[in-house]
């Protein structure tokens, strides 16, 4: 007994731990799971998948977990409303890492083509849904669960479902099926008492153009059975809905859940499904599929902008000096005024030099105070006294820094009594008898030629 309990623990265990131990590499990665084999939403699944055969009541809907999927949308395997995994965080894409994973590399949809999937619904590996339409192959008009038009599966009908007792009748599914003879000596002819029924009157039997049949099979009603004959495709016999008549009913754009751009009718001819209106979507197997733009794209190079798909995507951060404004590295150089600099060249914060202008005649440009620079007399300053008993001549400024340069002299005047030259040591002086004339306070080039007279 406890053998028995073991293995039967064991059994469960493996049809548990099967599905997750699958392999989602191909279209049933991106379908979210695994379908019936009749395509009716069934939970089906071969042993080697661990799907539980069963049918449609039976069948038990796929989750996110149970194919890793962290975003997007998924096919459930039951219906067709589909699981809902999540939204991936700012910045990243859903698909960016796999189907359905999030991932910072922007998703590529895939379609229906790329696929391999003919008809049904199937995830397109960036969170969303794909409708790969319904079968236009009159020959093939069921979608299975690889999403493959197949050859529908027909049941033929029997002679009792068709109230036939005598004579043959069509099966539906191309063949005839004979519903024996009549036996019954008073009621001996077939179609004695209506079509395929036996009885005693004689039985007239239809023909295509009486029953106003122009293709497919007919029952005479006396026993036989009729070919009408065929049609030319696309048109099938009843498929334009009347019954033994050649025709083609013209599908949709919802038939094939279409958004956009162009599909066969089905009937010949093709049928528009409009353009897709979002700025960023392009018609993709026929559905409007948001591509997202990069940072390049948008001529973006800092802070995060819309990737115009409904998320953020981030451009990165700035190089000093430079600050992010309105998602561009930029940098505002400042101004000689706003640095206090009145001449020479400065640095404008932004990696640039300023120029701030030349100084003229005996200026220099020196610093001035704690910051900035101004045009300046080199020799102006701190007073450099005259000798003993003389004094500044002139009534600009009274002062002197550092001495004259060579071939420069600074008038200084004896106070009240005489004037003469100082510059250096010992002190140029006029000649005999002439003495320094004139108001002056600077350094002048030249010899003493303005000496006057006493």
């Amino acid at each position: 007994m406890a053998r028995w309990v073991s293995a039967l623990v064991a059994l469960a265990g493996a049809l548990v731990l099967a599905p997750a131990a699958c392999s989602l590499g191909s279209l049933d990665e991106l379908k979210g799971g695994g379908s019936d084999a009749g395509g009716t939403g069934g939970g089906a699944g071969d042993a080697s998948t661990g799907g539980s055969a069963g049918d449609a009541g039976s069948c038990v809907p796929v989750t996110c977990d149970d194919v890793g999927a962290d975003c997007g949308k998924i096919a459930n395997g039951c219906s067709d409303q589909p699981a809902d995994c999540g939204s991936c965080e700012a910045g990243l894409f859903c698909g960016g890492a796999g189907p359905n994973k999030c991932g910072v590399t922007p998703c590529v949809a895939k379609g229906c083509a790329d696929l391999g999937a003919e008809c049904g619904k199937v995830g397109n590996g960036c969170g969303d849904i794909l409708d790969c339409g319904v079968c236009t192959d009159p020959t093939k008009t069921t979608c299975g669960a690889d999403n493959k038009c197949k050859a529908p599966t027909c049941v033929p009908k029997t002679c009792s479902q068709q109230g036939a007792e005598c004579g043959t009748v069509p099966d539906g599914c191309g063949n005839d099926v004979s519903c024996g003879s009549c036996t019954n000596a008073q009621n001996p002819i077939c179609g004695g008492a209506g079509p395929n029924k036996c009885g005693p009157n004689p039985c007239n039997p239809k023909t295509c153009s009486s029953a106003g049949v122009s293709c497919g099979s007919l029952s005479d009603g006396c026993g036989k059975t009729l070919d009408c004959g065929s049609c030319t495709a696309p048109q099938t016999c009843g498929g334009g809905g009347t019954p033994g008549h050649c025709g083609c009913t013209p599908k949709k754009c919802a038939d094939y859940g279409a958004e956009c751009g162009s599909v066969p009718d089905g009937c010949g001819k093709s049928i528009s499904c409009g353009s897709c209106a979002g700025t960023n979507e392009t018609c993709t197997n026929n559905k409007c599929v948001c591509v997202a733009k990069s940072c390049s794209q948008q001529g973006a190079e800092c802070g995060a902008v819309s990737n115009g798909c409904g998320s953020n995507v981030e451009c990165g951060s700035c190089v000093a000096p430079k600050t992010c404004n309105g998602n561009k590295c930029t940098c505002t150089p400042t101004t000689c005024a706003a640095l206090g600099y009145g001449c020479g060249s400065a640095p404008d914060g932004c990696g640039g030099t300023l120029d701030c202008g030349k100084c003229t005649g005996s200026n220099s440009c020196q610093a001035k105070g704690t910051s900035g620079k101004s045009c300046q007399n080199a020799y102006q300053g701190s007073c450099s006294a005259c000798p003993p008993g003389y004094d500044n001549v002139g009534s600009g400024p009274s002062t002197q820094c550092g001495g004259c340069p060579a071939a420069y002299f600074f008038m200084c005047a004896k106070a009240g009594v005489d004037r003469t030259t100082y510059c250096g040591s010992p002190p140029p002086a006029c000649p005999a008898g002439k003495h320094l004339g004139g108001e002056f306070s600077h350094c002048y080039a030249g010899t003493c030629t303005t000496c006057i007279a006493d």
